[in-house]
């Protein structure tokens, strides 16, 4: 980061006068500073390599890393402070750095993040302003996860803190440290009013009114509270926990919430998992996947499943740009076949009969060939009495990929209207048929049309469930005639 110095690390190049008197040194404060030069290295090296892999803008940093910057400068100062003054001590104990620590520790160990420190705005019933409408308000999540379907808050709240708020809201008897019997203590069902003023209980309140005003793929987000520094072994806390618990969210107390049981992936690992095309799902697949022709001219195309395809003066902008990206990600290896191994496969007979059109007429022998083991055509004598292993096997030579796995032939299916005539109406009939038709199978589709995506996605905005689509961020052309020949390594390549 900018104003950090790994050589400079209380800031002596500053120039502030005395600054370079190491006798001073708070020891407390220098501990922090070393952990949170430590947190500073680890998040940056986090963005760096989300950057390396074209991942920077699937996960919101920047509002994080600012706040664990800022308490890096606090702590530069601070730990040039005279030990035992009181700015020291207000310092060391009131360092936001362990929260900071929490929340890093917990959105490694979180499938599908998105964004830390990311605010969702919602209306509140609760509140009018001066014109007579709904107060607008906004809520800050801590970690964003599961590809936005769950909100994760992370509270480093003690028992004591919890305990003086219980008492403020009313529970005078739980200030009282001179008596610890349970007879003290008030029932349960007494005490409504008292868990609800907790602040964990008005903070999840403000993320149930966001949570309710956002939709990801159709669904409501979940909420998640990790509270390490609680334990539930008294009943006030249980109070706390159980009033959470019946809002609808889930409670992660004591060692549980401070995750210290199972090590945090590295960075290396975490982005591994968020560079799977699966990782960018909220929901999962459908065990059948419905295949539009996007996706089945990409299995065919020999940029998909060849080592190399030379440049021709005769390809178009957008070809010359596949051949660049599938040399950093391969289209099978990288996109397809994470999502389609294993699976069922079909297709409705309108993108089918588009994918035959563009076939005849542009495909080279060897994409009319895989074409023609992707899918079954009775008239073709060569493949058309293969079985389903025959089939894969002819494939897998046709590729330098690997395509185990794979389940061929895609199946056709007639096509369906699906379950909102107004949202038919606003695609092309080839579209119609896939979009459709994978929403009337409650099936997922696949594409890589992305405008075509966006355009569903707008006609059901506001329905209780749409089709469930995946958007695949890449394509594959067809490159056409011209030779394949063998490389030198053994793969095949295109003259």
């Amino acid at each position: 980061m900018s104003d950090y110095d790994e050589n400079d690390k209380y800031n002596f190049s500053s120039g502030d006068e005395g600054a370079s008197d190491s006798s001073i040194l708070n020891p407390l404060a220098e501990a922090l500073l070393d952990r949170s030069t430590i947190l500073v290295e680890e998040i940056e090296l986090f963005q760096r390599s989300l950057r390396k892999n074209n991942l920077e803008k699937k996960v919101e940093l920047r509002l994080f890393l600012n706040q664990v910057k800022s308490e890096y400068r606090s702590l530069q100062g601070l730990a040039l402070e005279t030990p035992g003054s009181k700015k020291s001590r207000h310092g060391v104990h009131c360092s936001n750095l362990p929260y900071l620590e929490a929340v890093w520790l917990n959105a490694k160990k979180s499938n599908g993040i998105t964004a830390l420190f990311k605010s969702f705005g919602y209306s509140d019933p609760g509140s009018v302003n001066n014109r007579g409408k709904k107060g607008k308000a906004s809520v800050t999540v801590d970690i964003v996860a599961q590809n936005g379907l769950e909100w994760i808050k992370v509270s480093l709240i003690t028992p004591r803190r919890l305990l003086f708020e219980l008492a403020k809201a009313g529970w005078e008897e739980f200030s009282d440290s001179s008596s610890d019997s349970e007879e003290s203590l008030p029932s349960l069902g007494s005490t409504p009013l008292a868990v609800g003023s907790t602040s964990l209980s008005q903070l999840a309140d403000h993320l149930l009114l966001a949570s309710q005003q956002t939709r990801i793929q159709y669904l409501h987000p979940a909420i998640t509270f990790i509270l390490p520094h609680l334990c539930p072994a008294t009943p006030e806390i249980e109070a706390v926990v159980a009033h959470l618990t019946t809002k609808g969210i889930t409670v992660i107390t004591g060692a549980g919430g401070t995750s210290s049981f199972t090590p945090a992936p590295s960075i290396p690992e975490v982005i591994s998992s968020l560079s799977s095309p699966l990782s960018r799902r909220a929901t999962p697949l459908s065990d059948t996947l419905n295949l539009d022709t996007t996706i089945l001219l990409a299995m065919i195309s020999d940029i998909s499943h060849l080592s190399s395809v030379a440049p021709e003066p005769r390809f178009h902008p957008a070809i010359l740009r596949q051949l660049e990206f599938e040399a950093a990600e391969p289209m099978m290896d990288v996109h397809l076949m994470p999502v389609l191994k294993g699976r069922e496969l079909i297709t409705a007979e309108s993108a089918r009969e588009r994918f035959d059109e563009i076939v005849s007429i542009v495909a080279s022998e060897t994409e009319r060939e895989r074409a023609h083991l992707l899918l079954s055509y009775p008239d073709d004598v060569a493949t058309a009495t293969l079985s389903p292993e025959e089939r894969m096997k002819r494939f897998q030579e046709l590729s330098c990929r690997n395509l185990e796995g794979l389940k061929l032939p895609v199946e056709t299916v007639v096509d369906e209207l699906g379950k909102d005539q107004e949202v038919a109406n606003k695609l092309s009939v080839v579209n119609r048929g896939a979009f459709m038709t994978g929403w009337k199978r409650d099936v997922t589709t696949v594409t890589s049309n992305r405008a075509v995506a966006k355009v569903v996605a707008a006609a059901c905005e506001g329905m209780e469930m749409g089709p469930d689509v995946m958007v695949v961020m890449s394509a594959r052309s067809l490159v056409g005639k011209g030779k394949i020949r063998v490389g030198v390594d053994g793969g095949l390549e295109r003259a």
